[in-house]
């Protein structure tokens, strides 16, 4: 048997999205903030305006300040990926079919057997889909343990809601094994109604240990369950999906993390960029004048910050971005030759 897909697999749609958020943050306290938000977005290929989302954080630091009490809670919406949309449109049963060739030939398989065209299979959306959001909140403890050493305690909890999966809603029908919809072999519609539950323990050290050891660690103990494997997975049963409910896919029961450098390493480090950075910013080490423009002569750099001073007098260096759209150009201290740059360095007299 020989299977092909026939058709024009070629689709033209359009799918916008905008977002508007507010936030204010007060200090109600000298240690006490509470930080409010609200967020609220549009999505172009959905029927659902019910998109606002709320957020409440707060940071509390009783006593001596060295323990700080941190929580929140918050809305998180998701939108509809465009790739729903350009399956729906993909197979909608006409643009593309599927041609079978039972007994076919061999090197061509048109040339001789029995060619028919199987009932069609759709993708549709589901009348009623709406943007998925996972509902967030968190507390945590951090306490400073010694000089520049803090240690963290966090508890983090997450809800998914309208959760996107798909189901066939023309699969044979248990008591009679006959399909809904004759016409069509399976009508696989994608539906918001997946749900996801996580939650998660950490404990994260930060600062140094001794002298000569600067780094973090982090353990997280978690675990995760829900009902869908993404917006195109099926289930076993599209008429009960209530065995779905499982472990996620991307559950870690058990996670650590950790980073460390030493003082050596980290003076190194810092070393070998002041070094570079004097050598790119001195226009005497590459034997020629810098290039200049309306702002005075652009420097390669890829230090921050800093300030130069070449001579007697005081000029404040300005950081700007050139990109090959604007001509802007700068002088590589190395080769001596003019390049487009993406982030340039140009001083002027103060």
């Amino acid at each position: 048997m020989f299977r092909v897909n026939q058709g024009k697999p070629a689709v033209s749609f359009s799918q916008h999205e905008a977002a508007s958020f507010f936030q204010d943050e007060m200090r109600l306290r000298p240690n006490l903030s509470l930080t409010l938000g609200l967020r609220y977005d549009w999505l172009s290929n959905i029927h659902d305006r019910n998109n606002f989302a709320p957020r409440l954080a707060f940071a509390y630091a009783p006593g001596s300040q060295k323990t700080v009490l941190r929580g929140g809670a918050g809305i998180f919406n998701d939108h509809v990926s465009e790739s729903v949309t350009r399956r729906a449109l993909l197979f909608d049963g006409a643009r593309i079919r599927e041609l079978v060739i039972s007994n076919p030939s061999f090197p061509d398989p048109f040339h001789a057997g029995q060619t028919r065209l199987p009932l069609p299979s759709v993708a549709r959306i589901g009348a009623d889909i709406r943007a998925p959001y996972v509902l967030q909140a968190s507390f945590s403890v951090e306490r400073e343990i010694w000089k520049k050493a803090h240690m963290t305690v966090e508890y983090q909890t997450l809800r998914g809601a309208h959760l996107l999966r798909s189901r066939n809603i023309n699969a044979p029908l248990t008591e009679t094994g006959q399909r809904p919809d004759p016409n069509f072999l399976n009508i696989n519609q994608v539906e918001s109604s997946a749900s996801m539950r996580s939650n998660a323990l950490s404990v994260t050290f930060r600062g140094s240990v001794g002298k000569w050891v600067k780094g973090m660690a982090s353990y997280t103990l978690s675990r995760t369950t829900d009902d869908t494997g993404g917006p195109f997975a099926l289930p076993a049963n599209n008429y009960d999906l209530r065995p779905e409910l499982g472990r996620a896919d991307f559950d870690e029961r058990h996670r650590f993390v950790y980073a460390v450098r030493t003082i050596r390493q980290i003076l190194r480090s810092i070393l070998m960029r002041s070094i570079r950075s004097i050598i790119r910013t001195s226009p005497i080490s590459s034997g020629r004048k810098a290039h200049r423009s309306s702002g005075g002569p652009i420097l390669r750099s890829r230090a921050g910050r800093f300030r130069y001073q070449p001579g007697i007098g005081s000029k404040e260096l300005i950081m700007s971005r050139a990109t090959p759209g604007n001509n802007e150009k700068m002088l590589d201290a190395k080769s001596g030759q003019k390049t487009l740059a993406h982030a340039a360095v140009r001083y002027r007299e103060r």
